[in-house]
């Protein structure tokens, strides 16, 4: 799938694999290792695609592999967090505590302009997302 875990071993192929359906309107992304911002902003690509398909979707982001940001990374956020989605999901499940801890205060920063919640398991995170999705 990918050499290393520099941005550019990164594939379009392999970031593609890390992006399900997980029903109608959910998307899942799996975040890589890194924290970095080319891989992400691919990551929220493949997703918008996918979305087309939809009236509105929401996005599950799975932070289990997940490393430190990149200063990069979060200096793009908000840009990236207003791209596409109704809603954001954060799911925190099998995340590290350093990650959960960083990830929170990070998300702290966009609640008042972005639609963003954060989880602790994959259930939590779908009902929401479906929650959000019938919302008007």
């Amino acid at each position: 799938m990918r050499a290393g875990s520099r941005p550019e071993d990164w594939t379009r192929e392999a970031l593609e694999a890390r992006c399900d359906v997980l029903e109608p309107g959910i998307i899942r992304i799996r975040e890589v290792p890194g924290g970095r911002l080319a891989p992400f902003e691919t990551l929220l690509d493949i997703a918008g695609e996918r979305g087309k398909e939809f009236p509105a979707y929401a996005l599950i982001l799975d932070l289990a592999e997940a490393s430190r940001p990149s200063a990069e990374l979060i200096d793009n956020m908000t840009r990236l967090f207003a791209k596409g989605a109704k809603h954001w999901c954060i799911n925190m499940e099998g995340a590290n505590r350093v990650m959960i801890a960083a990830g929170e205060f990070l998300l702290r920063r966009f609640y008042g302009q972005l639609s963003v919640t954060v989880h602790s398991t994959t259930a939590d995170a779908i009902a929401t997302a479906r929650e959000k999705l019938a919302a008007p």
